[in-house]
C-alpha cells in the first residue's frame, strides 16, 4: 500500500509543477522582452457559449494553453519526482 500512495504523491508533484510553470509563463507574456518566447505553443478547446435546455440555461468553456513555461514545469517535475 505503501508504494501506491508514493507514487501517487509522485503524479502531483509533476502535474503541480506542469501548472507552475504554465503560469509563469503567462506571467512572462505581459513583458515585451520574454513575449515571444513564452508566446502560447498549444491553444485548443471548445466553447459552448449558450446551451438552452426546457428548464435550464448554462454555457460551458474548457481550453488548454501550453507555452515554454509548461514544457520547463513539466522537465522540472520530472527531474524532482525522479
Amino acid at each position: 500500500m505503501a508504494i501506491g500512495k508514493y507514487s501517487s504523491k509522485r503524479w502531483w508533484m509533476l502535474i503541480v509543477s506542469i501548472v507552475i510553470g504554465t503560469l509563469i509563463g503567462i506571467y512572462l507574456q505581459g513583458f515585451a522582452s520574454t513575449a515571444s518566447y513564452f508566446r502560447n505553443i498549444v491553444s485548443v478547446g471548445f466553447n459552448f457559449r449558450d446551451v438552452n435546455l426546457a428548464v435550464i440555461d448554462f454555457g460551458l468553456k474548457f481550453y488548454f494553453h501550453a507555452n515554454l513555461g509548461t514544457l520547463i514545469g513539466g522537465i522540472a517535475g520530472l527531474w524532482i519526482i525522479r
